[in-house]
């Protein structure tokens, strides 16, 4: 098994082996930038099982181009951490195709404090409450979530064994 940690400007697919089929960990440093090509090289490593994009503060997400959609196609994720910046609901329809999904933490609002602009809403518990396989869920920033997107996840998600909303 094999790690890519990227916290460059280069593009991933040059930074990463030849080879990528033993690839199953990947951690993209906060401060950095991800193009569509970039998301596009990342769904194709299938073998992945954790992913981590960006810190686990509002200041340390990941910018990214494009729609995060394409990271439906990771059929082996298990566990997931995600800041990226001005993140919304639609942002985490991915998740529902993700039949591995065991773990999942995000940033739901990356504004600074005392701004306003995008955030993950109860909406975005659509999405959530099909990944069926999720025993884990936390989200950080989630002050704009209410009983009604806990309601969603608790009663949808059989296997969920731990809801954190901080």
């Amino acid at each position: 098994n094999f790690a890519l940690r990227y916290y460059g400007s280069n593009g991933l697919s040059s930074s990463a082996p030849k080879n990528t089929s033993t690839i199953t960990h990947v951690e993209i440093v906060y401060g950095t930038k991800l193009t569509e090509e970039d998301i596009t090289f990342l769904s194709s490593l299938d073998r992945v099982e954790d992913l981590s994009i960006g810190g686990n503060m509002q200041d340390e997400f990941v910018e990214i181009e494009g729609s995060l959609s394409p990271f439906g196609k990771l059929r082996s994720l298990k566990s997931i951490f995600l800041c990226k910046n001005k993140m919304v609901d639609s942002d985490l329809e991915f998740v529902s195709r993700l039949p591995a999904l065991e773990y999942l933490e995000f940033v739901g609002n990356t504004n600074p404090i005392g701004q306003d602009g995008p955030f993950v809403t109860d909406d975005s518990a659509v999405f959530l409450s099909r990944a069926t396989a999720l025993r884990d869920l936390c989200v950080i920033g989630g002050d704009r979530l209410t009983d009604r997107f806990v309601s969603v996840i608790s009663t949808d998600l059989k296997n969920l064994e731990h809801l954190d909303i901080d």
